[in-house]
């Protein structure tokens, strides 16, 4: 049998294996002995809230009165909300007497700056004769002028324009006929107006 030498390849290999058995070795011993209990010392985490220094912190919100004006800050999680705005408070007895008294003083105002109403054509209608029989006929007089109208008939009549001088035309309707008067409408209005013949003077 030949004997065996060791080449220089050999050696590195034997050699490198031992090395490594040795580092895990040595690791292998620090591992345990940080994971090993210190029977004299306590959890972390218990002695710090044993000795009162651990502590949860809390976070803490103020809600301000709806009431509050103005209003200091925002909601942090809704900055745009406005459920937390003021609440509008309505005016006081005092200032409701002062409106009213300030809306009084304006009607009245605008009262006496209106202009006039316009004259009521009626004014200036009378009934001059009625005529019977089976078609009866009205004569109606403006101021201006005389108009016959038989029961159902309308036109336009000159009246005198109290206000800019001068004579204006209005609408007038003949409704009925009677040996009493005439019942008339006038500018299209739907209010039914009586006129009656005037009264003969006693003695006549």
């Amino acid at each position: 049998m030949k004997p065996k030498f060791f080449t220089q390849s050999s050696a590195r290999s034997i050699f490198g294996s031992i090395g490594f058995a040795a580092a895990v070795f040595a690791l292998t011993g620090v591992v345990a002995a940080q994971d090993a209990p210190d029977s004299d010392a306590k959890p972390e985490a218990e002695a710090e809230v044993e000795g009162g220094a651990f502590t949860i912190p809390e976070s803490v919100f103020l809600s301000e009165p709806r009431d509050k004006s103005p209003k200091e800050g925002v909601d942090p999680f809704f900055p745009a909300s406005k459920r937390r705005d003021p609440i509008p408070k309505g005016p006081t007895p005092e200032e409701l007497a002062e409106m009213e008294r300030l809306k009084k003083e304006q009607e009245e105002k605008e009262k006496s700056t209106a202009p006039p109403p316009p004259p009521d054509p009626f004014d200036d209608l009378t009934l001059r004769a009625v005529i019977g029989g089976s078609r009866p006929m009205a004569t109606i007089g403006t101021s201006v002028k005389n108009y016959y109208f038989a029961p159902g008939e309308w036109r336009m009549v000159l009246v005198p324009n109290h206000i800019e001088g001068g004579q204006r035309m209005v609408r007038l309707e003949c409704v009925s006929v009677s040996s009493k008067g005439v019942t008339l409408k006038i500018d299209n209005k739907d209010e039914v107006r009586p006129l009656k013949l005037p009264m003969k003077p006693i003695g006549n």
